[in-house]
């Protein structure tokens, strides 16, 4: 995602982002936003990793 936003100029203006957020911004981001989901009750379903990617962190 980091490396989208870091090639897509009209992306980041459009999300009004000055410069690119550090990827570990956008994980404490994504855990948050789905803690505060399943408090609401909201389902969340997660995705197996692709063969190249590491696996979540717990």
């Amino acid at each position: 995602m980091v490396t989208l936003v870091g090639e897509w100029s009209e992306l980041r203006q459009t999300l009004g982002l000055s410069k690119v957020p550090h990827y570990s911004t956008l994980a404490y981001a994504s855990r948050r936003i789905l803690a505060d989901a399943e408090k609401k009750g909201l389902s969340v379903t997660s995705r197996q990793p692709l063969s190249n990617e590491p696996a979540p962190l717990a």
